[in-house]
């Protein structure tokens, strides 16, 4: 792997062409590493990816991302440090590995910490072409956030989620408030987001929050091998439907992305 070149393209807002070598030297990281704390996100695309096996590229990502980031486990009983994410067709569609779209959300939102990185290396894109990634940077929707909806939103009444067998994130934090003044996320959020009353001012507030940070969508289709860096302080993301007829593709041909995540 030595004598590998990995000549990448960073399709993000910036629009770089970068080559990088297999040694991972500090400064080609610094590009990457720009966009991903100024724009809030990077999409790494390598030009040759059918010459490269997958083990060689999660090993260049790794290193890619270590030099700014430092990758963390969280689920406790998956031992690598990346998760993988396939389609299931019986859970819930708009769940993790389901079938539908994935609504805009922040990964772990119910814990104290969350990872500040989010990577998704696609490994299989959907052959249906679905599976198209959404990202949202919500700092712009916090900056124009009126007053009134402002303070309902620093209630800790909302509620999302499970935290079963997770570590490195904290502890578990469930309801929390959307807005926070003393957690390192100031902002937590995710479409699925629950209340008590849905017809209560904080359900508004929600409804609010929901309608700007869709306005602020971005479309990203991920190839194979593309990489797609995320920092939870900035962005939300998800993802759009899958192709119909899922159940009409052999496994090793189903959408397939692996997980990697970080702490600043």
């Amino acid at each position: 792997m030595n004598s590998t070149k990995f000549p990448l393209t960073e399709v993000g807002s910036n629009q770089l062409n970068i080559e990088v070598s297999s040694d991972i030297n500090l400064d080609k990281s610094d590009s990457i590493a720009s966009s991903f704390f100024q724009n809030g996100y990077c999409h790494i695309r390598l030009r040759n990816p059918n010459l490269l096996t997958l083990s060689e590229v999660k090993t260049f990502y790794f290193k890619l991302v270590s030099k700014f980031v430092q990758p963390i486990r969280v689920f406790d009983r998956i031992d690598d440090i990346w998760r993988t994410i396939g389609v299931k067709t019986y859970k819930d569609p708009n769940a993790s590995e389901g079938t539908g779209e994935s609504p805009l959300h922040m990964d772990f939102v119910n814990s104290t910490s969350p990872p500040d990185l989010v990577g998704l290396l696609c490994v299989n894109p959907d052959p249906l072409g679905g599976g198209t990634s959404l990202v949202s940077d919500y700092r712009s929707v916090l900056n124009n956030i009126p007053k009134n909806i402002e303070s309902f939103l620093k209630h800790e009444v909302f509620n999302e989620g499970m935290f079963i067998d997770l570590i490195n994130i904290g502890k578990e934090w469930n309801p929390f408030p959307v807005l926070s003044d003393t957690n390192a996320f100031r902002f937590r959020f995710t479409e699925k987001l629950q209340v008590l009353n849905p017809d209560s001012v904080y359900q508004i507030a929600l409804d609010y929050l929901r309608q700007r940070l869709r306005s602020n969508m971005l479309k990203i289709h991920l190839l194979k091998y593309d990489m797609l860096l995320l920092n939870q302080k900035c962005v939300l993301h998800g993802k759009t439907a899958l192709g119909e007829d899922q159940n009409s593709l052999p496994l090793e041909s189903q959408r397939k992305l692996l997980h990697l995540f970080g702490r600043i």
